[in-house]
């Protein structure tokens, strides 16, 4: 049995301080690459795709702003761009693979979206045929990512 990362929607527990009451209050978390399931976070992304993410001004303003993860609300506000052109600057970093969402359910009802960039580094470089290649560095997952990953290859295989 051969186990690969999986773009798949992944969840687990984590626990929220609320510094209102002093309690810890449970949520669910829901990582995953927006886009197309067949891509994995840890599948380089074309070429082409990075260049065009990076090429665009929106695209890269999203990327200055998402070092911590951040609402589609407060991307709005933080890079002064109008919201249908957020969605389709978000979608086009999705197909580079540089930006993942993340989904927050809270115990009390409702959920939240976040937006983070996914890499550390990207390097696009040319080989001595002309060909150019891209690598993308990203960080290093979390045990509670490592773990869902897991978990959620080994409901793949039941």
């Amino acid at each position: 049995m051969t186990l690969e990362p999986r773009s798949r929607l992944s969840s687990w527990d984590q626990w929220d301080a609320s510094p209102a009451i002093g309690h810890h209050i449970p949520r669910t978390t829901y990582y995953r690459i927006m886009g197309d399931d067949s891509v994995s976070s840890e599948d380089t992304p074309e070429v082409q795709d990075v260049l065009d993410a990076l090429d665009d001004p929106a695209c890269r303003a999203i990327l200055q702003e998402t070092i911590e993860p951040m609402t589609a609300n407060e991307l709005l506000d933080a890079c002064d761009i109008p919201k249908s052109t957020l969605y389709r600057k978000l979608e086009l970093l999705s197909s580079a693979s540089l930006v993942r969402e993340q989904e927050t359910i809270n115990p009390g009802g409702g959920r939240v979206t976040y937006y983070e960039r996914s890499f550390e580094d990207v390097t696009i470089s040319m080989d001595d045929t002309g060909t150019f290649s891209v690598s993308v560095d990203r960080p290093p997952k979390s045990t509670d990512e490592r773990l869902a990953d897991i978990w959620s290859m080994m409901g793949d295989e039941v």
